[in-house]
């Protein structure tokens, strides 16, 4: 959800609302919940205090409602191939994606909850630039900063993962 505020503020979409605000307006479906309909468990949960099952976490459903339903436009690259990603940012489009923390390799809990893969190891960045001569995506991370990383690290994590991703249309 930090990702989600990071590209409201670089767009001066925030409306005003930090982004406390922002993640206390979420739809929550609770533990267990569909991630597809709203934020499964509790974002202010502390990593040792999950119950067993949890999984914190909203997908591109949920979360292009949710911006939706608050005036900002977006539409779902999920699934979509990284050229089409890379197209959408080199339009100065800014891509949100799950990827996995440090892009280390996935850890998959689960193959199937509501129709997705669990990625124990689950983050989202927002991807704001390309270097066609390096092939490197900018990534605005909210663990690590910002930096340049190579396409092909980028792509691994995405085509390992469940391939998430909205841009945000100006």
């Amino acid at each position: 959800m930090v990702s989600f505020y990071n590209a409201l503020v670089y767009l001066d979409k925030t409306q005003g609302k930090t982004v406390t605000d922002w993640i206390e307006e979420l739809p929550y479906v609770g533990w267990g919940g569909d991630p597809n309909s709203g934020y499964a468990g509790n974002p202010w949960t502390a990593d040792d205090e999950i119950p067993d099952g949890g999984f914190p976490t909203i997908w591109p459903a949920a979360l292009m409602k949710f911006a939706q339903d608050n005036n900002i436009q977006v539409a779902d690259l999920s699934g979509q191939s990284l050229d089409a990603i890379e197209q959408a940012v080199l339009s100065e489009h800014l891509v949100e994606m799950w990827v996995t923390i440090d892009f280390d390799s996935p850890d998959i809990t689960y193959d199937e909850y509501y129709g997705y893969k669990v990625v124990a190891n689950t983050h989202a960045v927002i991807l704001d630039g390309y270097n066609e001569a390096t092939k490197e995506f900018h990534v605005t991370d909210p663990i690590k900063g910002k930096y340049w990383l190579a396409e092909s690290t980028v792509a691994s994590v995405y085509n390992e993962t469940n391939q998430f991703a909205i841009e945000f249309l100006k």
